[in-house]
């Protein structure tokens, strides 16, 4: 009986802890200490496939901020491995947040639908996810189609309001900077 009363109290702060992920999480966030700002982007073509007619993009901010390791300059990547030079791994993206597999690797069942995620004005394309108890890693490779057709204006706004706005170039620079 001690067992299965040890169990259920162990359980039961698991629980709480769970509750209160996306808080942890987030302190970054409630710090200003980000440095790049992660969205997921869904294209959708007029026509009834991707390619045809006329695309719109929109845009969610994965909140809280995944913390991203970016292999671009990494002197240890060597040809044949999982990870290539340029790719992005997301960690600790929050699965309270985000609990559906389908969300975090951007797949789509509509033939005129597309999903990437953007990073500083590139669009990147999911490799591999990796599960943890409380978050997901997602592993990104830039892909070759690099058009958005973003709202601007919305984005603008989502970024001022985080404490960035946008520059010509498509990036986004801190209010601070």
């Amino acid at each position: 009986m001690q067992g299965w009363w040890g169990w259920c109290r162990l359980s039961s702060i698991v629980n709480d802890i769970l509750s209160i992920t996306d808080e942890i999480l987030g302190l970054r966030d409630d710090l200003g200490a980000i440095k790049h700002h992660v969205f997921i982007i869904t294209r959708t073509w007029s026509g009834v496939e991707i390619g045809d007619g006329t695309p719109n993009d929109s845009n969610v901010q994965i909140l809280p901020t995944p913390y991203l390791v970016d292999y671009s300059h990494s002197l240890r990547i060597r040809e044949g491995g999982k990870i290539k030079e340029g790719d992005i791994i997301l960690k600790m993206v929050s699965k309270q947040s985000y609990p559906d597999e389908n969300t975090i690797n951007c797949k789509v069942n509509d033939k005129k639908t597309e999903k990437y995620y953007y990073i500083n004005g590139f669009l990147y394309e999911v490799i591999s996810i990796t599960s943890d108890y409380v978050y997901w890693n997602v592993q990104i490779r830039k892909t070759s189609k690099q058009t958005v057709y973003l709202d601007i204006v919305n984005l603008a706004y989502a970024l001022e309001d985080s404490g960035y706005f946008l520059t010509e170039d498509g990036n986004y620079i801190g209010l601070e900077e």
